[in-house]
């Protein structure tokens, strides 16, 4: 979700009659936000994420660790995920300190109790480390071959990132 979206002052009764009008269950819609998107304004952000809760809706922060990383916030925000910025994930099989960040994030989020997604995974290799076995969730390429039966091995490890359109009924 843009910024500006998220600033909408109607943003609550938009979703409303959008999920509404579409016969769409809540819980099957994630929407995105980036920590940037949250900050500009954290009480009314806070406000908007509890509405959006209360709806049942998932929440994700985006690009996790690129933006302003404030910590007290995740204890605020009522979030579901945690995504982690590709620029971590790039290199953390060849880089210590994006292999350490990682790991914390993920043991953080686990902590809160968020569910982690790891953006632009492109090999196996970035979900081997040590505390990754529990990093169900990935986006990019590995993804994308998983889904397409491309690499069975990694598809019985790994499941890609589920997205709403996917969990839309089949009405014929």
């Amino acid at each position: 979700m843009s910024a500006r979206q998220f600033r909408q002052t109607d943003l609550d009764e938009v979703i409303g009659g959008i999920l509404s009008a579409n016969a769409v269950d809540p819980a099957l819609l994630e929407l995105e936000l980036t920590e940037s998107t949250l900050m500009s304004d954290s009480e009314a952000a806070v406000q908007a994420l509890r509405s959006m809760k209360g709806r049942g809706i998932r929440l994700a922060l985006d690009d996790f660790g690129t933006g302003y990383s404030s910590l007290g916030y995740l204890k605020r925000f009522p979030l579901d995920a945690l995504k982690i910025d590709r620029t971590f994930i790039r290199d953390v099989t060849s880089d210590p300190d994006d292999a350490t960040i990682v790991l914390a994030i993920i043991n953080l989020a686990r902590s809160l109790k968020l569910k982690v997604v790891a953006e632009g995974v492109r090999d196996r290799g970035a979900t081997d480390l040590p505390a990754c076995p529990r990093l169900r969730r990935v986006t990019g390429l590995l993804s994308r071959a998983a889904a397409a039966g491309r690499t069975d091995h990694v598809r019985a490890a790994r499941e890609p990132t589920p997205r709403a359109a996917d969990h839309v009924p089949d009405r014929r």
